[in-house]
């Protein structure tokens, strides 16, 4: 498949030809401008492609009602978003749907990512607001809602989990979790 930014006279992405397998863990490393955020965007739907198609299990994306698409995609970014609401729910916005009634899946999203230590921290736990425009509210550093952000993808729990450069200020152990995917090809 190929991708090409409007405007533009050269392809973003040019004849890629890709296989994710369900399961997989797939890093992409290239210089910067060499395409990596962009493959993410079209893997998940946000971009598609000029020519040739993304198939996700076999269907092609381009087909498939874009909001069933969306909800069967997480994304985690470098700079993630950082809300203004507690901690909890910057964690549960991911999927606010889902039903959590004992706390367990919230537990396993923030030990998985690390999140738990930081809300061990913080002064009113889960229930403390994560922005300093807010009376008695508090911030978080770079890793810290990077931390967040990745919980956020696992307590969406989506088929399809893709990370743009999510650990970046991440001290060491938060940079070596894994994450499993869905198998997916773009031909």
């Amino acid at each position: 498949m190929s991708f090409s930014y409007p405007g533009k006279d050269e392809p973003a992405l040019h004849r890629i030809s890709l296989t994710i397998r369900r399961g997989e863990v797939v890093a992409l490393v290239g210089e910067n401008g060499s395409g990596k955020s962009t493959l993410a965007k079209v893997i998940t739907g946000l971009y598609l492609p000029d020519e040739g198609q993304v198939c996700r299990d076999g269907v092609d994306i381009a087909k498939v009602d874009q909001r069933e698409l969306h909800s069967e995609v997480a994304v985690v970014l470098q700079n993630p978003v950082e809300w203004p609401m507690t901690a909890e729910n910057n964690v549960r916005i991911g999927r606010l749907e889902r039903p959590d009634p004992d706390g367990s899946v919230l537990a396993a999203a923030a030990v998985d990512s690390g999140t738990d230590a930081v809300v061990a921290d913080l002064p009113r736990g889960w229930d403390s607001v994560l922005s300093r425009e807010f009376q008695n509210g508090c911030d978080l550093s770079g890793g810290q809602w990077q931390r967040i952000s990745v919980a956020r993808g696992l307590y969406r729990d989506a088929p399809l989990l893709v990370a743009d450069e999510p650990t970046a200020a991440m001290d060491a152990p938060g940079r070596a979790r894994r994450v499993p995917i869905p198998s997916l090809t773009a031909a």
